[in-house]
């Protein structure tokens, strides 16, 4: 962060670097969002309040659900199954939750705000220091349903906020970005969450621009404040020039996308290289389908999951991926296996001191088989079409792919023996580790294609937490080992002739993915939202365009000597494809 050598006057502008995780400008006046409290009064109770109790245990959740089915039914985001599915998680969360709270009023003769403390808390303290992220999300879920409930029974009322504001808040729940929503905001800053927090993900499908990482605790209520998604950047109390230039920039993008989706999407450029979706339902690609994609790129197995400790069953999971398979027909599906830790097989198992590095994914499965055996078997039994394949995550090698393969044949044939018909999937390799990338060639001998997982890429190669914001300078996606990387493995698929997928940030970044078709990547999945610019940027600019990009890029010696390589190329050659203001920080 940047910070002044003395405090700043009122009309003194000042800058703040934050992470982008939904892009965008927003102008407008500070608001902060109290610190949420789910505390309440303890109180003891006698065995004939118990069932009072209950009543109004029942009556708070009875209402939660009520809201919740109206998120994910047929009123508020009838369209949008990203959406939906985060709050498809809430209602399997609140089932579950309220039995513990029942069983608490029951056991310890306590009032119902005194048992849902206490349930929380316990399933807090079981994951303390190095609390893997996907954990972490949960946990945030599990306080918005309680929040959810105790706001039921306290009937409070929501807070308002003028419309246009910029929410600065610690941490922001998902249902609290949704319920911003209907006031549309200019945009939200939190000083905690990633890119693929829950809370992230609605505010980049609700298109309101988000940043994190951001202390503006300095900030009054009342200043102007400008949120730069796009860059990350935070302008507190700007001043004249800045606002017209920023004035200036939003009103060139609003002309820019208006001419973009009027514009077709068929050109021969794009024809030749894959657009797919990272989604997990058949709602959401059904929505997703008019675009033009061409299947789900990545399906995130562990999606289906609603808590620690309560994994779905066999026929739970045939059916998921039996929906799924069936809205995306022959376009075809990749289901990446669990990519889990122990905290999701049992809810008591103890914390991993640096779960990234630590028994999950593949290593999981192949400790624990009794978990892939069951996947593997629901996926086999949906797979009637033909049109699934999976993916193994975290690969280091191709010892965990012969391994995996016999598990499938295992699967396959005790299948077989109770009579049902077998459809063997493809099967892909998760290239997302430092091991991997070095062994591609042989990993590609071995697999039918290839992911390549951009996001934890970089995590790995560079040993930076991409959702730490105190190491946020360090997570470089241009740095010069990621390129060669990715031109490594590129290279290797080429050489075995298996198609290589790009996930991750980088597939749906505009910035990225003409250097990505340029380093040779022909299949890209994405969020459903970042679609249109992609075919929009591949038409544009064409693979001979995307080609001498990477062929810049390649010259780099520093992250920051490939980024302004790009951002010179990209404002000579295509500005009108980009954002105005997005190849160039506010200044």
């Amino acid at each position: 962060m940047s910070a002044s050598d003395h405090p700043p006057t009122q009309s003194e502008e000042r800058r703040v670097k934050a992470i982008a995780v939904s892009r965008g400008i927003g102008i407008g006046p500070a608001v902060f969002l109290p610190e949420s409290s789910l505390h309440s009064e303890h109180r003891k109770i006698s065995a004939k309040a118990i069932e009072t109790e209950i009543d109004r245990l029942r009556f708070g959740v009875d209402r939660s659900r009520a809201n919740l089915d109206e998120l994910v039914g047929t009123g508020t985001f009838p369209q949008n199954g990203s959406i939906t599915g985060i709050f498809d998680t809430h209602l399997l969360i609140l089932d579950s939750f309220a039995v513990k709270v029942e069983d608490r009023i029951r056991a310890n003769y306590i009032n119902v705000e005194w048992a849902i403390d206490t349930v929380l808390r316990e399933a807090f303290e079981r994951h303390g220091v190095g609390t893997p992220a996907h954990l972490r999300e949960k946990q945030l879920d599990l306080k918005d349903v309680a929040a959810g409930i105790l706001g039921e029974l306290r009937s409070a009322d929501r807070i308002q906020y003028p419309k246009g504001s910029v929410i600065i808040a610690g941490e922001i729940r998902p249902s609290t970005v949704v319920e911003f929503s209907h006031t549309a905001p200019a945009a939200i800053v939190a000083l905690r969450g990633g890119w693929t927090s829950h809370s992230s993900i609605l505010a980049r499908e609700l298109e309101i621009p988000m940043v994190t990482g951001a202390d503006l605790s300095f900030v009054d209520v009342g200043d102007l404040v400008v949120v730069a998604g796009y860059t990350g950047e935070i302008v507190v109390r700007p001043d004249a020039r800045t606002l017209l230039d920023i004035h200036g920039k939003k009103e060139s993008e609003k002309l820019r996308v208006a001419n973009l989706w009027q514009s077709g999407n068929a050109t021969p450029e794009t024809s030749q290289v894959v657009i797919r979706v990272n989604l997990e339902s058949s709602l959401a690609y059904d929505a997703a389908r008019h675009l033009g994609v061409r299947g789900i790129g990545l399906y995130r197995s562990e999606s289906l999951i609603p808590r620690p400790g309560k994994l779905p069953s066999e026929d739970e999971q045939h059916a998921a991926y039996s929906r799924i398979a069936a809205s995306v027909g022959e376009a075809g599906i990749n289901i990446r296996t669990f990519d889990i830790g122990p905290e999701n097989i049992e809810e008591s198992a103890g914390f991993e001191r640096n779960p990234a590095l630590g028994l999950r994914a593949i290593r999981l499965s192949l400790v624990d088989p009794a978990i892939l055996t069951a996947q593997l078997s629901a996926i086999l039994r949906a797979n009637e079409r033909g049109n699934i394949s999976v993916v193994i995550p975290m690969v280091s090698g191709i010892t965990e792919i012969r391994r995996f393969r016999e598990l499938l044949v295992n699967s396959a044939q005790a299948l077989l023996l109770d009579g049902y018909s077998v459809n063997m999937p493809r099967v892909g390799a998760m290239i997302e580790v430092p091991s991997a990338v070095l062994t591609a060639a042989e990993i590609a001998a071995e697999v039918d294609f290839i992911c390549l997982g951009t996001n934890d890429l970089v995590q790995y190669l560079l040993a930076v937490d991409r959702d730490n914001a105190s190491v946020a300078d360090w997570y470089q996606t241009l740095h010069p080992a990621v390129l060669r990387a990715i031109e490594y493995v590129v290279a290797a698929g080429r050489g075995a002739g298996i198609p290589v997928t790009a996930c991750g940030e980088m597939a749906g970044s505009p910035f990225y993915i003409p250097l990505l078709v340029g380093l040779g990547i022909r299949d890209l999945s994405m969020s459903a939202g970042s679609v249109k610019a992609a075919q929009q940027l591949i038409g544009g600019i064409g693979i001979s365009g995307s080609e001498a990009i990477a062929h810049a890029a390649l010259k780099g010696k520093t992250a920051s000597e490939i980024d302004s390589a790009l951002r010179r190329l990209y404002s000579e050659h295509w500005p009108s494809l980009f954002p105005d203001g997005f190849l160039d920080e506010l200044h």
